[in-house]
Parts: C-alpha cells; sequence; structure tokens
C-alpha cells in the first residue's frame, strides 16, 4: 500500500521532501534517481533487514516503490533529516551509531587496521616503534611488538592506542573501524554529524 500520492499532493503526515545529491542506484545497479531528482522521506521506522539500518526509507517522485537510501545521498529541504534516519529501537539514536552487520566474528580487527594505516602511512613496523617513544616516556617499542599487535585481533590497553594513534596522525576511534567496509562510512559520517550537534550547541 502506497503511503502517500506524489502526484496528487496528499502525503502522509510527517513526510519531508528531500532532493536527491547525486545519481542513486540499488546494490542491483538499478538508477533510483538522478541528481535534484526529488522525493519524500517517510518518518524512521524499523527496517527489516540490517543492511538498512541509518538509511531514510524515499519515495521518489514519479514512483511507486520505496527505497531506502544512505543519508548523504540526499539533501532534506526543512530539516535536518535526523528523525528519518532508520535505528533499531533497542538503540538510542545517540548513544552509539548503529552499523551494518559483518559476516565476521569481530566488527573489526585492530591489527588489521593498525598494519593498513601503518602501510598507507609508508611507515615500517621498526620506525612505528621510535615514532611512538615520543608518546610513552621516550622509550621506542621493539619492532616485534609492533608485529604482535598487527597479528592480533583484540584491542591493546589505552597507553598503546594513545601513542600509536599520535605517532600515526590519527584519531583513536579510526583503530576501531570496520575499515573493509567502505558501505558503513556513511553511517559514521551521519551519526557523528549528529551526535556533535547534539554536544556542541
Amino acid at each position: 500500500m502506497i503511503p502517500f500520492d506524489i502526484q496528487g499532493g496528499n502525503l502522509m503526515d510527517g513526510t519531508a521532501k528531500v532532493v536527491a545529491k547525486r545519481d542513486i542506484k540499488t546494490r542491483s545497479g538499478l538508477r533510483i534517481a538522478v541528481k535534484d531528482d526529488v522525493g519524500y522521506a517517510i518518518p524512521a521506522r524499523t527496517p527489516n533487514e540490517s543492511s538498512n539500518w541509518n538509511k531514510v526509507l524515499v519515495q521518489w517522485s514519479g514512483r511507486t516503490r520505496r527505497y531506502w537510501v544512505y543519508p548523504d545521498d540526499i539533501k532534506f529541504k526543512e530539516s535536518s533529516g535526523a528523525s528519518y534516519v532508520a535505528i533499531p529501537h533497542k538503540f538510542s539514536r545517540y548513544s552509539q551509531p548503529v552499523l551494518a552487520q559483518c559476516n565476521v566474528k569481530h566488527g573489526y580487527h585492530f591489527g588489521h587496521n593498525l598494519r593498513t594505516i601503518r602501510e598507507s602511512r609508508g611507515i615500517s613496523q621498526v620506525a612505528l616503534g621510535r615514532a611512538m617513544a615520543e608518546h610513552m616516556n621516550g622509550v621506542p617499542l621493539a619492532q616485534s611488538t609492533i608485529a604482535y599487535r598487527e597479528q592480533c585481533q583484540h584491542s591493546p590497553n589505552g597507553a598503546f592506542i594513545d601513542a600509536v594513534s599520535a605517532a600515526l596522525s590519527i584519531m583513536p576511534f579510526v583503530l576501531f573501524l570496520p575499515l573493509e567496509r567502505c558501505d558503513v562510512f556513511p553511517f559514521i559520517s551521519t551519526f557523528l554529524r549528529t551526535f556533535s550537534k547534539s554536544l556542541c550547541k
């Protein structure tokens, strides 16, 4: 059942006008909107599939079907859009970002992230251990220590996290992201913007 008739102008209460920032396609490649297309967002609800968490349900002008889209792909004309982002009822909207489910035991792999970021900086394990000395009372870490951390899935203590983050010039939370899941970054971006607005008024 269509919740509202765009052509007739009879919109369901609570809908919000949105505009596509860019061409939007489904995972299968179906184009559901082109840049500047107009649609209407439906108030937040709990999706049946976790892959739709942190997305917005939109019905585009000229279409009868509704589609889940990333918040960063659309612009709300008259509201911030935060209340239209779908999350599971058991989570508070501001307590934590709800990320797509990963098909692995751990949602992230600390060691894999550490190695990926270190290599992207072009830094060897030895050089990283030395760079961390400045942030660990002047004592450089052995290459074997860095290697062990990169092979281990579990997180090290706070002192190590602070030191390695400073040495790599990144914020510590980056080491805890599922870096292999590029599709979750729009969720993270949306959460950080929404959460910061709630704290920095």
